[in-house]
Parts: C-alpha cells; structure tokens; sequence
C-alpha cells in the first residue's frame, strides 16, 4: 500500500472537482453548460474556478513556501535508518496560486517546473529540468475540468514521445473517486477511492487489495485494514496552527515504516505588501540597512509583480516590467529573500524606505575603503561572526532560469557589486557595457540613510 501516498507526488494535480468521465482522453462534465477538452490546448476557456490551488491541496491559511519530504524507516542489524524517497517544494503567490515546483526522488532524481500560462493564466505546461545540470528532461502537459482543475497530465521526452499519463476523477462532492497512470501505455498505478461518515475505502485495483480505513475530525487517514493480508496500517499526525500537518508518522502491523515531514511559510496580503522597516547599522560615517531590500510594492503602493517561474521572468524583460522573485539556496530551495529586477530597482515610484535610498556605486566603495579596499571588504563580508549587515553565507545572482552562487547588487547608478564566493574570492564591480543580456538579472538590492 506504499503507493496510496504517491497519491501526494503530483506537483500540479489536484483533489477537488465535478464530472462524469465518458473516456480518459474525453472528459465530459454537465453543469448547466457542457465543456469538453478533447485535445490538448493553449486557449483554455475562463472558468468559475472556487479553489485556490493551496486549497486544491487541501492546505489551510496564507501559505506561500510548502516542502514535504517522506522518508523510509528501516531498522536492521546494521541499526535504525532512515532513508528519503521524495522530496517536494512549492512556492505560491499571494493570490494563493503556484508559482515553482521542484521534486527529488530516491535521492537521485531530480526535477524541476517552469510553467508556461495560457491567455488566460491556466498552466498550459511546464518545462521539466533537472535543477543541478540545467538539462532539459522533457515537457508535462496538463488538461481541466469545467471548474479549472486539472485532469489528465501527459509527460513527454525531449523528443516528443509520450513517456506517461496521468488521469484523476471525481465525484459530485469534490472528491478524488479514481486515479489511474501509464507508463509507456503499461498501467503502473490504478486506485479507486470511497469516502463516508469518517471512512475510506482504497482499492487497489493492480494487486486487488482492498483497504477499510477511518479518517479524523480533520478528514486525514488514521487507520487501513486490510483483511486478505492481515496487515494494518496507522498514522499519526502532528498540526500546527493552521490545521495543517507538519508530521505524519506511519505503522505498519505496529511497526514504524515511514515518515512525512512538512515545513510551511505563511505570509498574509498586509505581511507580503507592508513596507520593510528598517534597522539602521553604523559603519563608519555612513549608515546602511542591516538586511536586503524584501518589499513587494512601491512606495505609492502599487504591487510589484512576482516573476518566480523562468518563463515569468524572462516576460518581464522583454516586457520592461518590474518583476521580484524568491532566491534559491545551493540546493535550489526557495529562500524568504529577494531579488530585483532592473527595472523594479529604477522604476520612479521607488522602493527605498523613508530616509533611506538604494546604496550608489559611490556608497559601496566608501564602504570598502573603510574594510581596507575590495579584497578586504571581501573577507570582512564573509565573515559570519563579524558581518555586521548580514552578508555574509548569502546567495542571489538569477539570469533567466539558473543562479549563480554569489550575492550581488544591483547599485542606484546602474552598476553591480558582488561577492564572489567561488575560487575568486574577492569583491566584483561591473559596470554597465550595454552587453546583451546584462539587465536579464535578478539582484538583491541594499539602502543606506540618506
């Protein structure tokens, strides 16, 4: 029964819809009008979607970073070990709508979405690549139902050639009744799903196993049996505030097999949009801001748009758009920092808070004088003990769709300052030489008092 929780797997998919399924090409669905994708298309039609897609997941509150990782638990002669089999991270805007997706299996497979929007802002597909090499792996495609919510995923090679699909059913009370997927036209995972009065009923239609199971006040699974096999299976969880499960520990016949572990950021409209205050640090006669910029309006109160997929990003420039995105860490997991593009850092509502302004070139060499000039700006900067403004183990350099590990600055004037923390090991300046792609990127950006 390991494969009831790749129910969870799916980055995009969601539990909650309406319909009748005539075929799992053609979905059919009749609520007062009849809506039917029968290709797979880059014009889905404005519908009345309810959910958000962190309510489609069945998450509660402003959530705008999810990660979830399940781990195997094994005790043998060697001791008791656990072992990661899937790892999943997603970010959300405001809006409650995803942005980025990133999965891990098995400690070897890695996979990361760019997602591509429609006319409409439906997720027509996303690019799939691993997140380490940057090598394409292929494209996923995605079908709706009436209400929005997608149905069938199709995944294809870099040649085009289908590798795998997925369909998802539902009945009348927003609940998952069926899930079937290919691979290479084989079915590797068919389950049909019974919920009433505090209890499902899971259907292991591959291996004909059936599980009785109870769900808690909170609809989650506490208990499967199975009878054939004589084998039960328990879960215990831990919440937090929001209702949501940050830990699910599962047992099989009374000993520990598995273990789901869950870390959430919540940021409300007011915390995403309110201005940064600042908390001043005195070096030498100037006074700097001891964090990065992370405000997500202008100072007149306009919203700054948020660029996190690649593709988003890559449209802002073109566009001229002031955009921000999260960064990434070395792992390429989303950080509550935030990087700038060009044209959000020049964009004359300003971003600075009161008092302050975005430090100039001028600015970041008075402040290198005072360390002993570039080299020993650089050590004093990395230094996690004697970093005064919070520099030091930072990372944000964003081009298109990678980072580069080193935290650079977009400068007032237009300029960039950089730590190098590969084998250079010093500080960078670049000016603006007009080259291609010099204003493609996404940089902190860092105030001082006027």
């Amino acid at each position: 029964m390991n494969k009831f929780f790749l129910v969870a797997f799916a980055c995009f998919i969601n539990v909650v819809s309406f319909g009748q399924t005539k075929s799992e090409e053609t979905v059919v669905y009749n609520l007062g009008t009849m809506v039917m994708f029968e290709e797979w298309t880059t014009d889905h039609v404005i519908l009345p979607v309810k959910k958000t897609d962190v309510e489609k997941r069945g998450l509660k509150g402003p959530v705008t970073f999810f990660k979830e990782e399940i781990l195997r638990l094994t005790n043998d002669q060697n001791g008791f070990s656990k072992f990661e089999i899937f790892e999943e991270t997603i970010d959300f805007d405001f809006n409650g709508k995803q942005t980025s997706c990133q999965r891990e299996y098995d400690q070897s497979k890695y996979q990361k979405f760019d997602f591509e929007l429609d006319k409409n802002g439906f997720i027509h597909k996303a690019q799939v690549s691993s997140p380490y090499t940057n090598k394409l792996l292929g494209t996923e495609y995605y079908k709706y139902d009436s209400l929005g919510n997608v149905t069938i995923t199709r995944m294809e090679d870099t040649n085009g050639a289908v590798e795998s699909k997925t369909f998802k059913f539902y009945n009348e009370h927003d609940e998952l009744i069926e899930e079937k997927r290919k691979k290479n036209d084989e079915v590797v995972f068919w389950e049909k799903y019974e919920r009433s009065a505090g209890k499902m009923n899971i259907h292991d239609m591959l291996n004909g196993d059936i599980w009785i199971g109870d769900l808690n006040e909170k609809g989650d699974v506490i208990r499967l049996f199975n009878s054939e096999k004589s084998q039960t299976q328990e879960f215990t969880y831990v919440y937090d505030s929001w209702g949501n499960w940050t830990s699910r520990m599962k047992s099989l016949n009374g000993v520990e097999v598995q273990e789901a572990r869950r870390a959430f950021n919540y940021e409300t409209y007011a915390e995403r949009t309110a201005n940064q205050t600042p908390v001043p640090v005195k070096v030498g006669k100037q006074v700097w801001m001891s964090e990065n910029l992370n405000v997500k309006k202008f100072n007149n109160g306009d919203l700054i748009e948020q660029a996190q997929s690649s593709s988003a990003w890559i449209k802002a420039l073109e566009d001229g758009t002031p955009a921000w995105c999260y960064c990434e860490d070395l792992r390429d997991n989303l950080t509550k920092d935030v990087l700038y593009n060009y044209f959000a850092m020049t964009d004359p509502r300003g971003l600075a808070p009161a008092g302050y302004r975005i430090a100039t070139f001028d600015d970041w060499n008075i402040l290198f004088n005072k360390y002993g000039g570039s080299e020993g700006a650089f050590e004093k900067l990395k230094d996690t003990e004697k970093d005064v403004l919070n520099t030091a183990d930072m990372r944000g350099y964003r081009r298109g769709n990678w980072m580069l590990p080193e935290s650079y600055w977009w400068t007032k004037d237009g300029k960039k300052i950089g730590l190098a923390v590969d084998y250079i090991g010093r500080m960078l300046i670049e000016d603006n030489t007009e080259e291609e792609g010099y204003y493609n990127d996404g940089l902190f950006l860092r105030c001082v008092k006027e």
